[in-house]
């Protein structure tokens, strides 16, 4: 049963891997893709 402790937007990225890099997580976190035009 998966845990999601956050999502972020492709383009949030960086702040996507400073979120799993402090430490803090506490499931797995989510990159949502665009959708296609």
């Amino acid at each position: 049963h998966a845990v999601i402790d956050r999502r972020f937007p492709l383009s949030e990225i960086v702040a996507a891997h400073r979120h799993v890099d402090t430490g803090h997580k506490r499931g797995n976190v989510i990159l949502m893709m665009p959708s296609p035009a």
